[in-house]
């Protein structure tokens, strides 16, 4: 991972924001949480773990969209705070909306952050916020799909940053800028990104490489999410997830979405490219879908350790997935 903060860290001083239709809006200065995220009305709402039984758990990942706050009159607003207003105004029922995102996450950062960290909080709902910060890597030559290519550790440029904190701010708007934008910053929210960034982005490049990376992870965390019975809203889009675990040795949920009913065709293909199942060639309706493969070929067979290939045919869609069968 490129950062991440340091368990109850204080963020950046509060700061006017430059919105031109809101003149009064800042951002908070706010303290993390026990799982290293801003998190509640002042930052530092602690998840707990193991979740209370009772309570209903709402976690929102993504990154400026749901981990960025704003201030007006001494309240704080994001958009897992205004959801939880929402559902606890309609509802008697003990409900927890958290924020699990961090401001210029790619998808990469949140795969790895819902793997190692968010899923061990028990959630009961996952929702999904997130928008373009994957762009610029798309755009980047020499492209990797864990856009290592795009980005730099932060440990790599935490020097600027310590240098930075020793240089008091002057109450000149364009010097303060001009101090975190090109010279030592201080403000993580504003000059993060374009300080652990590398490479120049170049529009003319192939951008479906990219474009891939993103989807697979996506992909991963709501198949990983569905394991956990983590409720997901999975848009009524083509798609087939990859199965999770992967490795597996008996039964293996295969699970796909369609945008609107039509027949689908799943075949199970060996590492030679031969058809050994035809799992199912009938019609479905638009959505997640589950099929199970138990390891046996069209006989009933048990076929043997090996590689083989899930392929979903549909009517504009096709796409393959690996799976490793293990006796």
């Amino acid at each position: 991972m490129r950062f991440i903060y340091k368990r109850h860290f204080q963020g950046p001083a509060s700061e006017k924001l430059n919105y031109p239709l809101h003149s009064n809006y800042f951002s908070p200065n706010l303290k993390t949480n026990n799982f290293r995220f801003f998190n509640g009305p002042n930052g530092d709402r602690d998840i707990a773990v193991p979740k209370p039984k009772s309570l209903i758990r709402i976690n929102c990942i993504g990154a400026s969209t749901t981990g960025n706050y704003i201030s007006e009159n001494n309240n704080n607003f994001s958009y897992p705070l205004e959801l939880e207003k929402i559902l606890k105004s309609k509802s008697d029922k003990n409900i927890e909306v958290n924020n699990c995102g961090t401001g210029g996450y790619n998808s990469a950062d949140l795969l790895v952050r819902f793997l190692l960290q968010i899923v061990d909080t028990e959630p009961d709902y996952l929702i999904i916020y997130y928008a373009y910060n994957d762009i610029s890597s798309y755009l980047t030559p020499n492209f990797y799909s864990d856009y290592s290519h795009s980005s730099k550790n932060f440990g790599e440029v935490n020097w600027k940053f310590l240098i930075g904190s020793k240089i008091p701010d002057v109450p000149i708007n364009f010097v303060n800028y001009l101090k975190n934008k090109w010279f030592f910053p201080t403000n993580i929210r504003y000059s993060l990104l374009d300080v652990i960034a590398k490479g120049k982005i170049d529009p003319k490049i192939d951008f479906s490489q990219g474009l891939k990376a993103y989807r697979r992870n996506l992909q991963n965390i709501i198949s990983v999410s569905l394991d956990n019975k983590i409720e997901n809203t999975v848009p009524n889009i083509y798609s087939l997830f990859p199965v999770y675990p992967n490795p597996f040795n008996s039964n293996v949920k295969i699970r796909f979405t369609i945008p609107s009913e039509e027949v689908v065709k799943i075949l199970i293909l060996n590492i030679l490219g031969e058809k050994v199942r035809v799992l199912t060639d009938s019609n479905y309706g638009p959505g997640l879908n589950t099929l199970i493969w138990d390891g046996k070929n069209d006989y009933g067979q048990e076929l043997s350790t090996g590689l083989y290939f899930c392929r979903l045919k549909a009517k504009k869609y096709q796409d393959s997935i690996k799976l490793l069968l293990v006796k």
